[in-house]
């Protein structure tokens, strides 16, 4: 399942695996299914120290999967360096 709350739960479970201060985490669809409504997005999530830092959702235009999973991958990489 794609969802905000899937990857708070990924980010924190990231975190206490590895014992890390920080972690990311990332969900969604690099192409259209019938369960995204047709739709490519994904939800992302950071955590400081066991807690939720940041959250949110990316939405892209369709496009070849392996470079939507690039165009995900420099977008959390922005976000995370304006956490920083």
């Amino acid at each position: 399942c794609v969802s905000k709350k899937v990857a708070a739960e990924m980010v924190l479970g990231v975190a206490r695996e590895f014992n890390s201060d920080w972690a990311a985490a990332i969900t969604g669809y690099a192409t259209a299914v019938p369960e995204s409504g047709g739709k490519i997005f994904a939800y992302y999530a950071f955590a400081y120290k066991g807690k939720i830092k940041t959250s949110g959702k990316i939405s892209l235009q369709k496009s070849d999967p392996a470079d939507i999973q690039v165009r995900y991958v420099r977008k959390i990489i922005e976000k995370l360096a304006a956490l920083m």
